[in-house]
């Protein structure tokens, strides 16, 4: 699937907004990530929880395979590398690079948290497709529409998902039959929503 990405400063449209949220949760949420919080426990992140040098540096080490293979592939010990994660102390620019290449994540983000782990900038731009513009729009009024037949009040967020988890279903199923998944995901999110 591709990545979308339109500018978030579009005064409020809420199709602006939808794609927005799409790209978002591509790039945020699609794929699950760990990061080593012990030498041998791991627990699972996200992303938008590696808001620390340390916490990327975990990640960027259990990509890698491990702090002994990086400490032996960059020249130090596993104790300066647990310092760096701890916030002790700072890897010098060579020793940064030789993380980011080891690990195979940008330079950029292992610094400064900007872009992605993945290799995505968050200035990254393609253009949507002509299909996945016509999939968001379809699926943004089937599932309006079904919530005004309906009168079913979802919050901000339950009409985000239930875009995002449409457009994603389609985009997969574009040949499904559409109003009875949008009923029926209608119906699960409006329990979710009313539960929260």
């Amino acid at each position: 699937m591709s990545i979308i990405y339109v500018s978030i400063n579009k005064k409020n449209d809420p199709f602006v907004m939808i794609l927005d949220l799409i790209q978002l949760d591509q790039q945020i949420t699609g794929d699950y990530m760990t990061r080593q919080t012990s030498e041998d426990k791991e627990a699972e992140a996200q992303p938008d929880n590696l808001n620390t040098f340390g916490d990327r540096l975990a990640l960027a080490i259990n990509r890698a395979g491990g702090a002994t293979i990086v400490a032996k592939q960059i020249g130090v010990s596993s104790s300066v590398l647990r310092k760096w994660k701890a916030g002790r102390s700072d890897p010098s620019r060579s020793k940064l690079v030789g993380i980011a290449r080891v690990s195979k994540v940008p330079l950029e983000w292992l610094a400064t948290g900007e872009g992605s782990p993945d290799g995505l900038s968050v200035g990254y731009r393609q253009e949507a497709s002509p299909r996945d513009l016509e999939l968001v729009e379809a699926v943004s009024r089937a599932a309006f529409e079904e919530l005004d037949s309906r009168s079913i009040r979802l919050s901000p967020a339950a009409k985000a998902r239930l875009i995002k988890f449409l457009f994603k279903h389609f985009s997969a199923h574009w040949d499904e039959p559409f109003d009875e998944t949008v009923k029926s995901l209608v119906d699960l999110l409006a329990a979710q929503d009313s539960g929260e």
